[in-house]
């Protein structure tokens, strides 16, 4: 069961790079993400409901909910989205691929834990991975600086909240945090989107929707 569900997180993990740009297509980013989230969190919500769930977050996971929804959800998402609209999938990937290396520098710089060599050789042993499977053909000859910028913003706003999830989330119930996070990440996604895209053209196709889906 382990390795099935790890394999069930390698594979949608590590298509959603090609899955977000397909979704762009015909849809401005912010409200593409912001789109995602409201189905993913209405369908947490409907399994928390079905489930019986009903452990209310402490003060300390209301904090870590909060940090999720801006950096994990909103900051992370619409700069992943929006770069994503400016340079190729790939590249987007091999620079979230810099993730563990720098969840161990915000770990080790806010004193929650000191990496050892093991895990700094095993990062970058990731990362290379990554660089192989997905490095595009033109490199980075070709990209644009400020989305390869966003990027890398984006995961390293996603680093911190990992960092920060593991001091204020221990003992918390990861749906209910998850769900409220999720919510209020897709409001915030949502409202950047109403301001910032609202003369935006959207397109709906087969395509993108399978996507989102």
């Amino acid at each position: 069961m382990t390795a099935l569900a790890y394999a069930g997180c390698t594979l949608i993990w590590g298509s959603t790079w090609m899955a977000i740009k397909f979704g762009l297509d015909g849809v401005p980013p912010f409200l593409g993400a912001g789109l995602r989230f409201v189905i993913a969190a209405g369908v947490l919500w409907v399994m928390i409901l079905a489930s019986g769930k009903r452990k209310p977050l402490s003060p300390q996971g209301k904090k870590a909910a909060w940090v999720a929804s801006f950096l994990g959800f909103a900051w992370n998402y619409a700069l992943v989205y929006w770069a994503e609209t400016r340079v190729a999938s790939g590249l987007v990937a091999v620079l979230f691929s810099l993730s563990p290396l720098l969840t161990a520098f915000f770990a080790a710089a806010l004193g929650a834990e000191r990496p050892g060599l093991r895990h700094v050789v095993g990062a970058f042993i990731g990362v290379a991975g990554v660089i192989l499977l997905m490095w595009p053909e033109k490199g980075l000859a070709a990209a644009d600086p400020w989305g390869l910028l966003a990027a890398f913003l984006a995961c390293a706003g996603s680093a911190l909240n990992l960092v920060l999830q593991s001091r204020w989330a221990k003992g918390e119930d990861s749906w209910i945090l998850n769900a409220r996070a999720m919510s209020v990440g897709a409001a915030l996604l949502l409202l950047m989107s109403f301001v910032g895209e609202s003369g935006a053209t959207t397109a709906w196709s087969a395509r993108n929707v399978a996507a989102l889906v």
